[in-house]
């Protein structure tokens, strides 16, 4: 006999109703002296007890869970159908106990990120964490986020947008800290234990910030820099108007650029423009060579797919 194990199911919704099949099953034999003999008893065949089994339970249980009692049966271990069913519980009640979070990469997580990620988000959020991975080859880099239903976007757009969020979380720290000096006070005294001031931090902060900015927050309180916090949120502001005033220049290329190219043409446009470059750089091996920049509204194609193009319609006329 083999399982009919269930696809595409929530390992939670299939746990719960696990336990709820158990427990139906457990409760039957217990208020049917009869069935427990005859499943029991040496004296019917295997062929007999499955046939009622199936008969008793068939259309009240998942067929999953009738498979693994049709099998317990078979191998005469039928008896430790309690023990089953109080570790399927157990292993419920950890699930209601973490939170799942669904987690976009440009690329497989590695193992010591993935470990680094899942302990960030079990600091913030006091739970185990059921880390759901997806791979979107669209994305640059970074990663996005979804905690219940909030989303936390950290893929990287460019530096500038990496910036500008970070400034504007900082900030919301710093009016956090700056609105209560009796928490500021605690936040930085020695008497408190660290897990009493981050139950503080998630209180202030709650939802507001990205997670990433909570872990940072949480490693300056610990180390006792809680005064560092407003010279981050100067650098940070410093960094973001630098940023805005960069000109972003948007290169896509057949194969990446070497840093010697790279930085000949940050020379270039810095000439030609009399501004920083900000260069957000794209590969689609498609283009075959050459380039295609696009600077403001304004879009350059010397790629070899475009130079072919034109040819094919001059040798069309």
């Amino acid at each position: 006999m083999s399982l009919n194990v269930p696809a595409g199911r929530h390992a939670t919704d299939f746990v719960t109703g696990f336990v709820i099949d158990w427990q139906r099953f457990e409760s039957a034999k217990q208020a049917s002296a009869d069935l427990s003999d005859y499943l029991a008893a040496a004296n019917y065949t295997m062929e007999e007890k499955q046939l009622l089994l199936y008969q008793v339970f068939e259309g009240l249980l998942e067929p999953f869970t009738l498979s693994l009692l049709g099998l317990l049966l078979a191998q005469g271990k039928l008896a430790a159908a309690p023990q089953i069913g109080a570790m399927a519980a157990q292993l419920l009640d950890r699930w209601n106990n973490t939170l799942t979070v669904q987690v976009t990469t440009a690329a497989p997580l590695p193992a010591a990120e993935e470990e680094a990620l899942t302990a960030m988000l079990q600091e913030r959020y006091g739970k185990d964490i059921l880390l759901k991975k997806t791979v979107d080859e669209t994305q640059s880099g970074g990663a996005l986020l979804r905690v219940v239903d909030k989303m936390f976007d950290g893929r990287v757009k460019s530096q500038a947008d990496f910036t500008a969020a970070f400034a504007a979380d900082w900030q919301i720290i710093e009016d956090a800290l700056n609105s209560g000096k009796e928490d500021r006070e605690f936040l930085g005294s020695a008497e408190h234990a660290l897990a009493e001031k981050q139950q503080l931090l998630r209180r202030l902060l709650g939802e507001k910030i990205d997670p990433l900015m909570f872990v940072l927050l949480s490693l300056l309180v610990e180390k006792g820099a809680v005064d560092a916090v407003a010279a981050i949120g100067a650098v940070a502001r410093n960094m973001l108007k630098r940023w805005q005033e960069m000109l972003t220049v948007q290169i896509t290329t057949a194969a990446p650029l070497l840093p010697a190219e790279e930085q000949a043409l940050i020379s270039m446009l810095q000439e030609r423009y009399g501004q920083e470059i900000l260069l957000q750089k794209t590969v689609k091996a498609e283009l075959i060579g050459g380039a295609v920049l696009k600077i403001g509204d304004t879009l350059f194609d010397g790629s070899i797919q475009s130079q072919l193009a034109t040819l094919q319609k001059e040798l069309l006329k």
